[in-house]
């Protein structure tokens, strides 16, 4: 999921975002899906959470709307 979220928004905005998600919750412990994806539409843009939607809710991998 990563590495096709990495060549869709390039690998500098996507690693950012995931060490951004990390620091944020680190100390906490308590990460959902919806902050997850909150995130990702927030720090990468608004297609970035259709993107990983698709992923995690999908039945089978990859998800055939990415394909």
């Amino acid at each position: 999921m990563f590495i096709d979220a990495q060549r869709r928004f390039g690998t500098e905005k996507v690693d950012e975002f995931l060490e951004r998600l990390y620091l944020r919750f680190r100390d906490r412990r308590i990460a959902t899906t919806v902050l997850f994806l909150e995130d990702a539409e927030n720090e990468i843009g608004p297609e970035a959470s259709g993107f990983f939607s698709a992923y995690l809710y999908a039945t089978k991998l990859p998800p055939d709307e990415l394909k």
